[in-house]
């Protein structure tokens, strides 16, 4: 299974699904550069991006996600968060993610897996910028790989979601300047399910 999307075009392919909280906009911002932005301006306010539970995969599948993103308006990395990876949108306490820590004193990228409420966080020593970057996600039922600009940045075999997972990008804020992370590309590979 393969899909890919530079978000070319005036709007977003139909399999994405956008979801926004007051002060929050999802919007192709360069349809010939291929760029999709998502805004929060208000307070708590979320912008996200997902598949609607179309044909979610599980762990078992192998899916490998990667995303080439920024961020896009703002280089101020404090009172906002960041999630990029996937996620199963009927229980958001299960997800594997590249995030930051909006309220603490890192200012690097963290990789999450959280499996029912329980998580297992790895500070990358990365630190935020607001330049282009790739990440990647090799998920499995026993360990997921974190890409980061094609190294391998961890492994963690803790607390790794197994059903419905699905492509999740969110952007909050708990201040009203406008944070937003700009995303050009996006891929997902998985194994194919039987019959």
């Amino acid at each position: 299974i393969v899909f890919f999307d530079h978000f070319l075009g005036d709007t977003m392919e139909e399999r994405w699904n956008s979801s926004v909280g007051a002060g929050g906009t999802v919007g192709v911002i360069d349809n010939f550069g291929g760029i999709l932005e998502l805004t929060s301006t208000n307070i708590n306010a979320v912008s996200k991006i997902d598949f609607n539970n179309f044909r979610p995969f599980d762990v078992t599948l192998n899916p490998v996600v990667k995303w080439r993103f920024k961020y896009g308006t703002s280089v101020e990395f404090i009172q906002m968060e960041i999630k990029i990876g996937v996620y199963n949108a009927s229980n958001i306490q299960d997800f594997v993610v590249f995030s930051n820590n909006p309220v603490g004193s890192s200012v690097n990228w963290l990789a999450i897996c959280n499996a029912a409420g329980v998580q297992t966080t790895f500070d990358t020593g990365l630190a935020l910028d607001n330049k282009w970057h790739f990440i990647k996600l090799k998920v499995s039922s026993g360990a997921v790989q974190f890409w980061y600009d094609g190294n391998l940045i961890t492994v963690i075999s803790t607390n790794i979601p197994t059903l419905s997972l699905q492509p999740w990008a969110m952007v909050s804020t708990s201040n009203i300047t406008g944070k937003s992370i700009d995303l050009d590309y996006f891929h997902m590979r998985a194994d194919q399910a039987s019959p």
